[in-house]
């Protein structure tokens, strides 16, 4: 293949001879076959291809794809330059700056260059042919190569190219077609390279979040911004790219719709928009940029490693998708705690009894394990699968084909009901035995039947490879979603790393202590560890409907000490959605702290805190619920001072409220002395309740207490105790 081009705009390409201050612009054979690969992935998402196209080494990555030891690129890349000067030129680096931005030497415009590929070793198979040829269509009529490439430098264009917009944007449609690149033309035309690059260069910085890395505190762009960041190198997925068509330089913007959601895109140019004319054209063109630019799913499959397909030939595994149980309906009670541990666990399931329609079973079942929405399955095996036809030869050998296939769907296949791993194998009968399950790790039931202890360790397990799943296909700049629920049923949603189905624990807005103690405080604590574990550094963005004492149990999993990041999408009526964390700027907040002593020989104090309430109305409720209440030293008020409803208006507003009940409760511990014990009574948002919850860590016995209206003895009902410390 040799093709012949031209740069549009200035190239910024590093050569052979670099000293301090100085470089000889050079374009070299390897970088532009880095821009292939570049788009080899972006087109095709087929990650093995484009190892055994472009070289591979050894890794265990590369090994679960059935690629071993190292391997050589099949082709050569090769470049010369047409323009026998060779001459470069220094000219602005970021022109929108002016002398602040600084100049550097580059290959000028005009410049045309020859470019060959060769294979080696072997001719290219057919495919590997055709896919090469629509790379390297794609790089040279929509690519750039080169620093500032994503900002209009380094812009190639190939003689072949189409000389009309519509010409232009046919051709880019059918190069691009069935990937999560889209593209459209600006509406507006440049005398000079030096304007286009002046105009694509001009963008805002976004917006900022205060982060823990290492032993400092850092500020950095916020994970959604869609146009870059400079502080940790982060690539735009939007680019723009210099065309010429009718004769005249023009503006292609190419959307990366792999890594971010439209949405995202939308919320930036809203952005820039309001301040720089490029968000004006960008804004005139979303439509074309958003057009089946992502997944109906919100999760937009978000950058994965392309795996093998299944047997069935769908698209690989969405590790947010649901938990499959195969099990006989004669252990429905056990089945039934394997789901209720799941929910627990923030892990949404998918079992017969509740999610098949009233079709045929067997094309139900088909169906769902051959979607990509299907995560993981549980294999229950038990003496009476044996009596399974349909265990045998239907679900078990598509749940354990699946798994050999695509190495992102998991199975935990389970030994219970009192067999060893020679009778599980056994039950599931030939068809199974074929895969060898007898290798396999399987987990024993340790009792018969099982119960709510062994459920819970099978769900944790399930969490850990889950998470660990999701971790490795999510850019690292791209929190996990969780969301959790005791009010009402949470409905699964396809891009949410943690579902946490609490409502059936819950009635009338509460969970008897019991519950909390047995059931869901571990469960947040299981959640707690397995994000230790498997998702180091990972932020998380939290929301739900969902109890106070639930969402400042929350932030005590989410101790500050651990430097586990998350944030709370707090809804606010009329206005958008806030994220409040422990990461944002502190501005003074109107909380005001008040103490009134009462029975010196106790122990304990009563913390209130007023802020989605009157001070009054809470302390109205307090005494109500004083006959089922303990003794207490001293009560400590915290409200605004004339005592009303206090409407935090912004995330730096509420983060210094979270911050002023912790000191005030750690200042009135060290006044009184012998404080043993700490009563908390909340009438905060939820977002409020999750960051005063992380704030706690060191204090002693901490008492919670949830809010029910019309309950008898008094509103105030006792929920958790807890000792908050890491």
């Amino acid at each position: 293949m040799t093709r012949t081009f031209t740069f549009l705009t200035s190239a910024f390409v590093h050569g052979a001879y670099q000293s301090p201050g100085f470089n000889r612009p050079e374009l070299r054979g390897p970088s532009l076959k880095g821009q292939l690969r570049w788009w080899y992935d972006a087109l095709f998402d087929d990650r093995k291809g484009e190892q055994r196209l472009f070289g591979f080494v050894s890794s265990s990555e590369n090994s679960k794809l059935g690629l071993h030891g190292n391997e050589s690129s099949r082709i050569i890349v090769r470049v010369r330059p047409l323009d026998e000067n060779g001459q470069f030129v220094k000219t602005d680096f970021i022109p929108h700056k002016g002398r602040d931005g600084g100049s550097k030497n580059a290959i000028p415009q005009a410049t045309r260059y020859e470019l060959s590929i060769v294979s080696r070793r072997e001719p290219l198979s057919a495919q590997q042919e055709q896919r090469l040829q629509r790379v390297l269509d794609a790089w040279l009529l929509l690519g750039a190569v080169g620093q500032r490439s994503n900002r209009g430098a380094g812009s190639v264009w190939p003689d072949d190219a189409p000389t009309t917009p519509d010409a232009y944007l046919n051709r880019a449609r059918i190069l691009l077609a069935d990937s999560k690149l889209r593209c459209a033309l600006l509406d507006r035309t440049y005398p000079s390279e030096h304007d286009l690059r002046r105009d694509a260069g001009d963008f805002i910085d976004g917006p900022t979040v205060r982060v823990t890395k290492g032993q400092r505190e850092v500020e950095i762009t916020e994970p959604w911004w869609p146009f870059g960041a400079a502080e940790d190198r982060k690539p735009s997925p939007l680019k723009l790219r210099a065309v010429r068509l009718d004769g005249q330089l023009k503006l292609a913007a190419l959307w990366d719709g792999r890594h971010h959601t439209t949405d995202n895109l939308r919320r930036g140019l809203e952005q820039l928009t309001a301040q720089k004319e490029i968000g004006l054209l960008l804004n005139a063109v979303l439509p074309q940029l958003c057009s089946q630019a992502e997944s109906r799913q919100p999760w937009n499959r978000l950058a994965y490693d392309a795996k093998p397909s299944s047997p069935m030939g769908e698209a690989m595994t969405d590790p947010t998708g649901k938990s499959f149980l195969s099990y006989r309906r004669s252990r429905a009670q056990e089945a039934a705690l394997l789901i209720a541990a799941q929910h627990l666990h923030g892990i949404p399931t998918w079992q017969d009894i509740g999610d098949l329609d009233t079709g045929p079973t067997e094309a139900q079942v088909r169906a769902v394990l051959a979607d990509p929405a299907t995560a993981n399955a549980i294999l229950w095996i038990t003496q009476d699968v044996a009596g399974s036809a349909f265990i045998q030869k239907v679900e078990a050998p598509l749940v354990l084909s699946r798994s050999e296939a695509d190495d992102s769907f998991f199975v935990v296949p389970v030994a219970a009901g009192g067999l060893d791993f020679a009778g599980a194998a056994t039950a599931l009968g030939p068809q199974a035995a074929f895969h060898h399950l007898q290798s396999w790790n399987l987990v024993l039931a340790d009792t018969d039947p099982i119960d709510c202890t062994f459920a819970a360790k099978l769900a944790f397990k399930i969490l850990r490879r889950r998470l660990h799943e999701i971790h490795r296909r999510l850019p690292p700049d791209q929190p996990l979603k969780l969301r959790l629920s005791t009010r009402d049923p949470e409905l699964y949603s396809p891009g949410t790393a943690l579902v946490l189905n609490w409502h059936a624990h819950f009635t009338n807005r509460e969970a008897a202590s019991a519950v909390w103690e047995q059931r869901l405080y571990p469960a947040l604590q299981n959640i707690g560890t397995a994000i230790c574990q498997e998702v180091p550094g990972r932020s998380f963005e939290a929301s739900g409907k969902l109890s106070l004492v639930a969402a400042l149990v929350l932030g005590v999993v989410f101790l500050a000490p651990r430097n586990l990041r998350i944030s709370w999408r707090q809804a606010l009526p009329g206005q958008p959605d806030q994220l409040w964390s422990l990461h944002s700027n502190r501005t003074p907040s109107q909380l005001k702290a008040t103490t009134t002593h009462h029975d010196v020989n106790s122990t304990a104090l009563a913390v209130l805190v007023a802020v989605a309430r009157r001070r009054s109305e809470v302390r109205d409720d307090f005494t109500a619920s004083q006959a089922s209440l303990p003794a207490f030293r001293a009560v400590l008020d915290l409200a605004k001072l004339d005592g009303t409803r206090y409407d935090l208006a912004n995330p730096a507003e509420a983060l210094d409220a979270a911050h002023a009940v912790a000191d005030e409760i750690i200042k009135a511990k060290s006044n009184l002395g012998g404080i043993r014990a700490i009563h908390l009574f909340l009438a905060v948002p939820a977002g409020l309740a999750m960051l005063i919850g992380q704030l706690l860590n060191g204090l002693p016995e901490v008492q919670l207490y949830e809010h029910v209206p019309g309950a008898s003895p008094g509103p105030y009902r006792p929920a958790l105790k807890l000792n908050p410390s890491v």
